[in-house]
């Protein structure tokens, strides 16, 4: 039940106020959203866990990818997909969850970085998350769901938010469409 009130809820996503360090699934470091000024760019949130939304948006993410093959490979535009759990998922968590995604690496970054930063990055944006159903594993590591929205938001060149879509209900050609009218 929680799930459907976070999950349809439609939680409002603001522009980030600040820049935050961030890694990649490679290591590198991202200041984020400093370093993707001049690309569009199509930011997602998922966590490496999560047993369908992450999995359902990411899916939806790839397809328009595919559809802007083209404008992707020339660095117009860039894909970021910002972890909900940055406990678990490290840099090598994300770097495997892309790899089974079948998302590649090209123009794909998937973030991460401290538990503050990413939380404050989080709050800033206005995602709604909450942890639930929270005990303990047999080898002591805690086990968890994070009930979350799941939004798909389009920036502009100049890092302005210009449009939202419900992560589990992308319409390739439409999200794609609207990334191309971008400014």
């Amino acid at each position: 039940m929680a799930l459907l009130l976070f999950g349809g809820c439609g939680s409002p996503i603001a522009e980030p106020s600040r820049t935050y360090q961030l890694t990649d699934q490679h290591g590198r470091t991202v200041m984020f959203p400093n370093d993707y000024r001049g690309r569009r760019l199509v930011v997602s949130y998922i966590y490496t866990h999560c047993p369908d939304v992450c999995i359902l948006t990411t899916s939806g993410i790839e397809k328009v990818r595919q559809q802007l093959a083209a404008k992707a490979a020339k660095g117009d535009v860039a894909f970021v997909s910002i972890t909900l759990d940055p406990r678990r998922d490290d840099t090598a968590a994300l770097r495997q969850y892309a790899e089974l995604r079948g998302t590649g690496t090209q123009n794909w970054q998937f973030l991460t970085g401290t538990e503050s930063t990413v939380d404050s990055l989080l709050d800033d944006m206005g995602l709604i998350r909450r942890r639930s159903y929270i005990e303990q594993g047999t080898s002591g590591q805690e086990v968890y769901f994070i009930d979350h929205d799941d939004p798909v938001v389009l920036f502009d060149r100049n890092g302005t938010l210009q449009d939202r879509f419900k992560g589990t209900e992308l319409e390739p050609e439409r999200v794609a469409q609207a990334i191309r009218e971008l400014p």
